[in-house]
């Protein structure tokens, strides 16, 4: 949530605090989320110091863990200049937590609802996929072996398979991402002069790590002005209904 927020700013200055039906971006995101969330979760904000959203993200999520009557910790990691791009924000959040629990990097411009991989299969990491023909994606091959789907071959805007990340990494131990993560920025930028999480895969599963493909069940993208207005409209219809 470092970021500038520059395609959206005809609907306010920061992407997680515009309003959607008197609701927030970021919980949404949440909403979209929810059946993954447990009592005693860790939830990290990685937020530039001086912004709107600096200031509410907290309490944002604690009012919204409250009212689903989850209790876990709420940190939000503050930032003085902008990250190198994602994996680089959500590098500084996981050295926020216990490396050896489970950690899952979420991208919170989004309403996303997904499939968790069985805990008794032997992932290291999950990627929920989708179908896209846009350029603006993470991209990932699907490949099967030992009569089990993987990804590999992990790209950044840049098209060589109908399968796209949605924006949600999981990864059964957090030092694993870290490890990737800082692996990938220790080499060039991925895209633009910035650091991206899909392609940082890639040194998790030339280690001998597996990651493992899970569904989407919805997916809205909230991170520009057509998709805040189509899922909007989508709302208020449900709502009206």
């Amino acid at each position: 949530m470092a970021g500038l927020g520059t395609r959206v700013l005809q609907r306010g200055s920061s992407k997680p605090l515009i309003q959607i039906r008197k609701v927030p971006v970021v919980q949404w995101c949440l909403r979209g989320i929810l059946s993954h969330l447990r009592s005693g979760d860790h939830v990290i904000a990685v937020t530039r110091r001086g912004t709107p959203v600096h200031a509410e993200i907290e309490s944002l999520v604690r009012q919204f863990l409250e009212h689903n009557r989850i209790t876990g910790a709420v940190t939000n990691t503050v930032v003085d200049q902008l990250p190198l791009g994602p994996a680089h924000s959500a590098l500084i959040g996981l050295r926020c937590a216990e490396p050896d629990w489970p950690a899952v990097i979420v991208n919170p411009d989004q309403f996303c609802q997904f499939t968790f991989p069985d805990w008794s299969d032997p992932w290291d990491a999950f990627v929920p996929i989708n179908f896209s023909a846009s350029r603006e994606r993470s991209y990932v091959t699907l490949v099967v072996e030992s009569e089990h789907y993987l990804l590999n071959q992990f790209s950044e805007k840049r098209q060589q398979t109908p399968f796209v990340s949605v924006g949600i990494y999981g990864f059964r131990r957090g030092s694993r991402a870290i490890y990737c993560i800082e692996e990938a920025m220790r080499g060039k930028p991925h895209h633009n002069e910035e650091y991206f999480v899909a392609p940082s895969l890639e040194h998790l599963t030339r280690s001998g790590g597996s990651v493992w493909p899970t569904e989407v069940l919805a997916k809205y993208d909230l991170g520009d002005i057509k998709g805040l207005d189509q899922f909007e409209t989508l709302v208020k219809a449900m709502q009206e209904q």
